[in-house]
């Protein structure tokens, strides 16, 4: 796979919602937040720092980390050691069928899929708990 070799700029990463208040919402719960993604370090936090993300997620596992990437469960078993939460007390909130099979194969307490991204309700579907059109259906509004 190609190295991209430049950052995300402004135009290039907009908000599906108020993910920032999502965020603060669940760390004011109590809730520590993570990102597993595919896609490589620099870019995520790239794209973090463009959404005002930054201070507010716990720990992060990139693509290209030294870590199996998904559907294999490293990423989250990596996540959990990080925070000091087992598998089983994390939930996974994805928009791929791959999100949704790798929170089942690390032994997440449930997974969530969004359809606010890649993946289509039948593809989800097989994998998730819960299938939401996008963040608003965990309690936020615009």
């Amino acid at each position: 796979m190609p190295e991209i070799d430049t950052l995300p700029g402004p135009d290039d990463v907009v908000a599906i919602g108020d993910v920032r208040g999502l965020f603060r919402l669940l760390q004011a719960g109590g809730v520590k937040v993570a990102i597993s993604t595919s896609d490589d370090r620099g870019a995520t936090e790239a794209a973090l720092a463009l959404l005002d993300l930054s201070g507010l997620v716990d720990a992060m596992v990139c693509g290209d980390d030294p870590v199996p990437n998904k559907p294999a469960p490293e990423q989250l078993q990596h996540l959990a050691r990080l925070m000091d939460v087992p598998c089983a007390r994390m939930a996974m909130v994805g928009d791929s069928a791959t999100d949704m099979r790798t929170g089942r194969n690390a032994g997440a307490v449930c997974c969530f899929g969004v359809l606010s991204g890649t993946g289509r309700r039948d593809d989800l579907a097989p994998f998730a708990d819960v299938i939401a059109g996008d963040i608003h259906a965990f309690g936020l509004s615009n």
